[in-house]
């Protein structure tokens, strides 16, 4: 198999991956998209709050709103990395292991998901950490552009990929 080649297949299984998800989701959703939607943007409007106060070294509230984050990525990856079927939960590997598709294959369109899933929050947390920097201290620090990027950047991403290894 030449590159080329290898690299349509991993194309193909990704649109097969995603074409399972999609039919999944509209099996189970149950009419439920807009409240997917409304607490998304409620997840959006918290981390700008939050974001909005300017990075001070205040310990017990960065510590907290990791908590929090990390529970909205716990809780999103969860809906990604399992499927519910009569009450009991399945791994979407376990799901998809007679598909045409690798585990691999199945990584990375989590991982699309997940980075799409943080990606408006991770551009609010910056532009609402700078905005309240510039509002409150009068001036932005290499902290104020540090602490968005390592708390709605690195730690939830790096949080989602490592829920998407299948511990045996």
């Amino acid at each position: 198999m030449t590159k080329e080649q290898g690299r349509q297949e991993r194309l193909l299984q990704r649109e097969k991956i995603r074409e399972f998800d999609k039919n999944w989701h509209t099996c189970v959703a149950n009419g439920m998209e807009p409240v997917e939607t409304l607490v998304k943007g409620a997840y959006i409007v918290f981390v700008g709050i939050m974001m909005a106060i300017p990075y001070e070294k205040e310990w017990s509230l960065i510590i907290s709103f990791l908590g929090l984050n990390s529970m909205a990525v716990w809780t999103y990856m969860m809906q990604k990395m399992f499927v519910t079927e009569n009450r009991k939960s399945y791994s979407i590997y376990e799901k998809l292991k007679y598909a045409p598709v690798s585990r691999k294959e199945i990584r990375r369109v989590r991982v699309e998901y997940l980075v799409n899933f943080l990606k408006t929050p991770f551009v609010v947390a910056i532009l609402a950490q700078l905005l309240g920097a510039w509002l409150l201290n009068h001036e932005i620090g290499i902290a104020n552009v540090v602490y968005p990027f390592l708390s709605q950047g690195v730690y939830p991403l790096a949080l989602g990929v490592l829920m998407t290894y299948e511990l045996y």
